[in-house]
């Protein structure tokens, strides 16, 4: 993606102002849908590596068990450690792993897994039995490419994994996003076209008041 990102530069910068004059889609939509199409890419690979697990559980006054379900019904006030999934890199590049779980009764024990090459992992979670009911846990291990540093990547997948997924797959296209604007005649038209649609909007919100 970098390879094909410096050859998109240099054909801008090397490219005579004639075959420029000939092009019928203009540059900038070009360059936004190579960008697209990179970073959908990029999150199609890091999905489909990734992990999504859901499983039942309950609470009750006494323990009992439960179809379909590893953990079953918890007596209330009680803890059961669980094994939800063993991560291995069998590639060539360090693979960076975010869990995070959607329910507060299910805490993770190790949210951050680093592996290098062979590296193998296990992620585990203590469901802690506080409300009465059945409920439905969701836990996902995501896989990220390393495009941002680590700690950038696991503070986002806390907020949300997909803010977390969109942010990493958008790294690598921004050098096609930017490309229009290493060209000074494009930022000229962009300002105007946005001035052009700013003054149109002052002067609606002007006439509304009137």
């Amino acid at each position: 993606m970098g390879a094909l990102a410096a050859a998109l530069v240099l054909d801008e910068i090397f490219k005579s102002k004639k075959t420029r004059r000939k092009e019928k889609l203009s540059q900038g939509q070009l360059c936004f849908l190579g960008g697209l199409a990179v970073a959908l890419l990029m999150a199609s690979l890091m999905l489909s590596g990734s992990l999504f697990i859901t499983f039942p559980y309950g609470v009750e006054e006494n323990p009992g068990v439960l179809m379909g379900s590893n953990v079953g019904i918890l007596a209330l006030g009680t803890s059961q450690e669980i094994e939800l999934a063993e991560l291995n890199n069998s590639g060539f590049i360090p693979t960076f792993y975010f869990a995070v779980s959607s329910d507060p009764q299910v805490v993770l024990e190790q949210c951050h897994f680093t592996l290098a090459r062979e590296d193998v992992a296990r992620v585990t979670a203590t469901v802690y039995a506080q409300k009465s009911g059945l409920h439905q846990a969701s836990v996902i291990v995501g896989i990220f490419l390393p495009f941002l540093p680590p700690g950038i990547i696991g503070d986002l997948a806390q907020i949300n994994f997909w803010l977390a997924l969109i942010a990493v797959a958008l790294v690598p296209a921004m050098p096609v996003f930017v490309i229009p604007y290493l060209e000074p005649r494009y930022r000229r038209r962009l300002v105007v076209f946005w001035r052009q649609r700013f003054n149109k909007f002052t002067g609606a919100i002007g006439l509304m008041r009137r």
